[in-house]
């Protein structure tokens, strides 16, 4: 369908386009949540397997950060429903 075709334009353009930030001393909340969107987008289309790879891709870049940041305690919140949800569905 069209809608999907689009979704994929999308997909492929933040996968190609929107890389790690060369700052590797804060979480870039910009960053993290357009990959989260782009993650939730990807499983609510369907398309499970992708989304569990950029899954992992942004838990790799939360790691890097100390667990006691109020920034990596909120990402790691929002990365948290990822896999609830894919439980539920």
């Amino acid at each position: 369908s069209n809608d999907l075709l689009n979704i994929e334009e999308v997909s492929n353009y933040i996968s190609n386009n929107i890389k790690n930030p060369k700052d590797k001393s804060v979480i870039h909340k910009t960053f993290f949540n357009i990959k989260w969107i782009h993650i939730c987008n990807l499983r609510d289309e369907g398309n499970l397997e992708l989304a569990s790879k950029e899954q992992r891709k942004l838990e790799n870049y939360i790691a890097k950060f100390n667990k006691k940041d109020a920034n990596y305690i909120w990402a790691k919140t929002k990365l948290n429903i990822h896999p609830i949800v894919m439980l539920l569905s």
